[in-house]
């Protein structure tokens, strides 16, 4: 048997944790879509560098040495007009231009309280205690991964436990602001440059012109599936061959969609159900439609309010998790947003070294309660410039778009 001391790599605090890691994954909404950047999730290493990873989720597990900030590099595509017949190359090369999506990281944990046992009588009395708490703790951490990580971050580009956290509030990086490409139903695209307080104005002004016309219909449908941002966001491509888009949207937007006579319910259906079967991605489609694999998640999509003309996702207050989830299917007509996915839409960057589980004990030896603690960050895939211009000019995102419609809750 083992000898499980303090500090030993198979301690089974670090070993529970670790697979906890991957249990939450499983639970949550946007789980199904992550992958890692390196087989196994291992660390990033000289021996094992990430790889190339086509998903919407992408995570990478390279934090071993403390890092804080993630920079993950695209390089912008090349535009000038070639030279031809004897035109001379020379002095006509082009620059190149590099963008940069940043992931930061900060700690997030919690504690449960179960008083049981003394920690000194005996160190397996540790490991049942911790196998005791995994199920309540799981289940936290998945819907504060769901919630205000993963949702989060798509909203207002990075998660809760960054923007909300002292270390980074005087960065010049790590700012709220609201998705480069969004899409309100009745405006179309909003205009403006991301990352500005006019572009955040320009949103507020558009959610509240929102009417009970600007619902989620076909017609809204096919608007999307021409924008030019749209069309630039990386699709799924199926085993057949079959380029897909993902869309998540709220429960009542499909009530909208479904009620639309030029919607197929069954046709669309049965595709989703064909495509599933040998696609992983297609796991749980409700339908597929004009080149959409569309999902239904409230967990994801959230109500839209404004607030001093700036626009507000999701609850504009909460006290707790139970009180957050209870807001997110409002009882009356308003404004709702649902995301169109490709690959690279969101990024998770995460240290295994803090992992584990920790323990609080009294002066006499005894639990008085059990923590999960990570060093984690989920970032929006917005690659911002770097080299010239205005920072935010020449911002790529090419990952993702939301969009905001007008929905009512079923009647009785």
């Amino acid at each position: 048997m083992p000898n499980f001391q303090q500090g030993w790599t198979g301690d089974p605090a670090v070993v529970l944790a670790q697979r906890m890691g991957f249990d939450v994954l499983k639970q949550m909404f946007w789980g199904r879509w992550a992958k890692f950047t390196t087989p196994g999730g291992v660390p990033v290493s000289d021996k094992m560098i990430p790889r190339v990873t086509e998903s919407p989720v992408v995570i990478q597990n390279e934090l071993s040495q403390g890092k804080s900030l993630i920079q993950i590099p695209v390089h912008r595509n090349l535009n000038q007009l070639p030279r031809v017949g004897n035109q001379q190359l020379k002095d006509h090369e082009e620059r190149p231009k590099i963008n940069h999506a940043s992931v930061p990281i900060d700690v997030l944990r919690h504690a449960e309280m179960p008083y049981e046992g003394f920690f000194d009588q005996q160190i397996t009395k540790q490991y049942n205690l911790l196998k005791n708490a995994r199920p309540a703790l799981l289940r936290y951490y998945a819907r504060v991964s769901e919630y205000l990580q993963a949702s989060y971050a798509m909203y207002y580009g990075f998660s809760y436990n960054v923007l909300n956290s002292s270390n980074w509030g005087s960065h010049s990086i790590v700012k709220k602001n609201s998705h480069p490409n969004c899409y309100v139903a009745g405006t179309g695209k909003v205009s403006g440059t991301p990352g500005t307080s006019t572009y955040e104005t320009n949103i507020g002004t558009a959610v509240s012109n929102l009417g009970a016309a600007n619902n989620f219909d076909t017609g809204f449908l096919r608007f999307l599936a021409v924008q030019p941002e749209i069309r630039k966001i990386a699709p799924i491509v199926t085993n057949e061959g079959n380029r897909l888009r993902l869309i998540v949207a709220h429960p009542y937007q499909l009530i909208s969609l479904k009620n639309d006579s030029q919607f197929d319910n069954q046709v669309a259906a049965a595709r989703a159900q064909a495509f599933a079967k040998d696609n992983p991605y297609l796991y749980g489609a409700r339908y597929i439609w004009e080149g959409f694999a569309i999902f239904e998640a409230e967990t994801v999509c959230w109500p839209v309010s404004v607030s001093g003309g700036k626009p507000v996702y999701g609850p504009s207050s909460f006290t707790d998790l139970d009180d957050f989830e209870s807001k997110l299917l409002p009882s009356s007509a308003g404004a709702v947003a649902g995301f169109v996915l490709g690959i690279n839409a969101l990024f998770k960057a995460q240290s295994r070294l803090v992992n584990q589980f920790k323990t609080r004990v009294d002066d006499y030896g005894a639990i008085l309660g059990i923590a999960y603690q990570t060093i984690e960050g989920y970032a929006r895939g917005d690659f911002w410039n770097e080299d010239d211009g205005t920072r935010g000019e020449y911002l790529i995102n090419r990952g993702s778009a939301l969009f905001i419609t007008y929905e009512s809750p079923p009647s009785t």
